[in-house]
């Protein structure tokens, strides 16, 4: 919010422009002088907010990520900053955040550099539905009174809340919560209010007033002591508005330490609790994680054919996965088919033995820059089964990009499907992982093979002979 703030600046500079009668005035010493004045005070405010704490610190002195500061850099390096160090930092810092990919998911799509509706969307689903309706009607009244163009300080709202919204919208990636644009909502409130004024006036007008308040209060009733998920009357049933919204919007962690609790009392001690992928009987997923925050693909295919029995708090959903949806589950997403792609990727693999039902697995560490091929050979089909008992590892198929794969930790487990001949498997970015196997259905041998991995990708082409 404090660099939000500034977005006001631009709007104070081009609006006086835009007003005829205020533009005869921009030339006098007097509007000069305001100016100088303003911008002073704007720069102790600044400063005092962080008490002055490395106030005036040479540009030369602070590593920056920005073109636009290592530019400054390079040209005025012992320039003194007029504001504290740590300020400035953080501009230079959402500079270089837009080139960044983000767990953006909104309306059950995945866009890692955000999308235009994605705060419009929010604001339409987690404002009271009555308010909703009323703050609309205000806008277009104010709007049909052309009050947003004639009256000075209407406009100037307006134009705050068009530059914020246009910045938030088209240039922020970080498209994670309905927070960064809260400084609008009074904006609008503001301008709707305006239109609906002259309704206020009448009796019938008051009337509303009170339905709308007691309305907004009721929707809320539900989430006391757990505003943070609030979604409106059109979202239903609640336990699906993952499809809908998801991050801060609705799960921000607020109830991880309730959540051990409530598994007791519904009687899910033993359900699998956030696993690797939904197994056999009963689940409970952290909504982002079923939702595809951090990893889209990961539940991609429960999303498609499963729906969640209840939510806990809303921030936690209950499903119950049956035989025949897991076999499905299996058949259709963790079914891995000997290609040639896998056959490139095990040539000149080390062969590392049988695989035996319960043998120890210990996988060596990996960095970012490492991965591990693992090459299953089996004369059969067979269900290949790997449980983590410490530690953690990155693992997928080795035709999948390894960046798009999720990481399997301790006390989760991971199963495939594997059919005759050699599929590959694909371990990166592991960290002490110790476990075991699980072999059902038939033999199997391992091979290995190490690989160097570059922006998360295997840096050889499996494509094209080696």
């Amino acid at each position: 919010m404090k660099f939000s703030a500034f977005l006001l600046v631009p709007a104070a500079v081009v609006f006086p422009v835009l007003i005829p009668r205020m533009r005869a005035r921009l030339c006098t010493w007097k509007v000069a002088a305001g100016a100088l004045a303003a911008g002073l005070a704007m720069l102790a405010v600044i400063g005092a907010a962080y008490r002055f704490h490395d106030f005036g610190t040479e540009i030369n002195d602070i590593g920056w990520r920005s073109p636009l500061m290592l530019r400054l850099h390079g040209l005025a390096p012992h320039l003194r900053l007029p504001l504290p160090a740590d300020f400035v930092t953080g501009f230079d810092l959402l500079a270089v955040a837009v080139d960044k990919d983000y767990p953006v998911v909104v309306l059950g799509q995945s866009h890692p550099r955000g999308v235009w509706y994605y705060f419009l969307v929010v604001w339409l689903l987690k404002e009271p539905v009555l308010l909703l309706a009323a703050q609309l009607y205000g806008l277009a009244r104010t709007a049909a009174t052309r009050a947003l163009w004639t009256d000075p300080t209407l406009a100037y709202l307006g134009l705050n809340l068009t530059l914020s919204l246009a910045y938030f919208s088209l240039l922020f990636a970080t498209q994670v919560g309905l927070r960064f644009v809260l400084m609008c909502l009074p904006m609008v409130a503001l301008i709707a209010g305006a239109g609906l004024a002259p309704l206020a006036a009448t009796a019938r007008g008051r009337l509303g007033v009170v339905v709308v308040a007691l309305a907004a209060l009721a929707e809320n009733v539900p989430y006391l002591g757990n505003h943070l998920a609030f979604t409106n009357a059109a979202v239903w049933p609640k336990r699906e508005a993952f499809r809908l919204l998801t991050n801060a919007n609705i799960d921000w962690g607020q109830n991880d330490d309730k959540i051990g609790g409530w598994l007791q009392e519904r009687g899910l001690g033993a359900a699998a609790f956030n696993p690797f992928h939904a197994l056999p009987g009963e689940n409970v997923f952290d909504l982002n994680a079923l939702a595809g925050v951090g990893k889209f693909r990961q539940h991609l295919w429960l999303r498609e054919h499963a729906s969640p029995r209840a939510h806990l708090g809303h921030t936690y959903l209950w499903l119950t996965i049956d035989s025949p949806t897991y076999e499905r589950l299996l058949d259709e997403s963790r079914h891995l088919r000997p290609s040639a792609v896998d056959a490139r990727l095990c040539e000149g693999a080390s062969a590392a033995g049988p695989l035996v039902d319960g043998a120890a697995v210990s996988l060596p560490d990996l960095g970012r820059t490492q991965g591990l091929i693992l090459c299953v050979s089996t004369p059969s089909r067979l269900h290949l089964g790997l449980f983590a008992e410490e530690g953690t590892v990155v693992l997928g198929p080795g035709r999948e990009p390894l960046r798009e794969q999720p990481q399997l930790g301790p006390g989760q487990q991971s199963w495939y499907r594997l059919e005759p001949g050699t599929s590959a498997l694909a371990a990166f970015s592991a960290s002490g992982l110790r476990g075991r196997w699980a072999v059902r259905g038939g033999a199997a041998r391992l091979a290995t093979r190490a690989v160097p991995v570059e922006r998360g990708l295997i840096a050889e082409d499996p494509a094209s002979p080696r």
